[in-house]
């Protein structure tokens, strides 16, 4: 299980986002994140993403996620990331 990140509020902004992975075996996870963004311009938004994580050996994975915006009942993200460490 991963974690929760933190509430963060910059600039007439407010965010939050949860979200907790389950660890199938040591190289490949899936998950489920929560985000909710608030702005005096666009007012709310509400997203749910499934996703999953793969790492290919310890310095690079790749992270393919997406998710669904439940107040206009549409696709609202994409998530495609490359990681390599050093």
């Amino acid at each position: 299980m991963k974690y929760a990140r933190p509430i963060t509020q910059f600039d007439g902004e407010f965010s939050v986002e949860l979200d907790a992975d389950y660890c199938f075996r040591p190289d490949w996870s899936m998950g489920v994140t929560y985000i909710h963004e608030s702005n005096e311009v666009i007012g709310s938004d509400n997203v749910i993403e499934l996703g999953t994580h793969y790492w290919f050996n310890p310095h690079s994975s790749i992270e393919f996620g997406l998710g669904y915006d439940t107040d206009e009942s549409q696709l609202g993200s994409a998530t495609l990331l490359g990681t390599i460490r050093f």
